[in-house]
């Protein structure tokens, strides 16, 4: 219960600060224990870079394909497109993790992927 309320406020708060987002997760149907987003316009790479330089850990894809530079073929099975999903990032918490933790995610996240986003001039606002 613990970890599916920290993964509600992290998706509350990405999906409310940060625009052209998608929840990949189907918040039902999953482990509490993950969350699944494509940001437009942004690389997953990209994305993973910078938070790790924050301190935060994420991972790119999906738990099927995390070594892999493809696309993952379970987020394209579920019917995102090969481009969608190279913007994605996976969050996974654990029962150390804290609400703070997800605050300073909330916080730090929007302004990397604006910044992310302004480099891409293929990125329409």
């Amino acid at each position: 219960a613990k970890i599916a309320k920290l993964r509600d406020m992290l998706v509350s708060g990405i999906k409310k600060n940060i625009p052209d987002v998608i929840l990949n997760t189907d918040r039902p149907n999953v482990t509490p224990a993950h969350a699944h987003f494509s940001f437009l316009g942004v690389e997953g790479e990209s994305i993973l870079i910078a938070l790790d330089l924050e301190g935060i850990a994420v991972s790119t894809g999906s738990a099927c394909a995390s070594s892999s530079l493809k696309a993952s073929h379970v987020l394209v099975a579920m019917g995102i497109r090969v481009e969608v999903a190279h913007n994605s990032i996976r969050f996974s918490l654990g029962k150390n993790n804290t609400a703070a933790e997800i605050k300073r995610v909330i916080k730090v996240l929007p302004p990397i992927i604006k910044r992310l986003r302004e480099m891409n001039p293929d990125y329409e606002k």
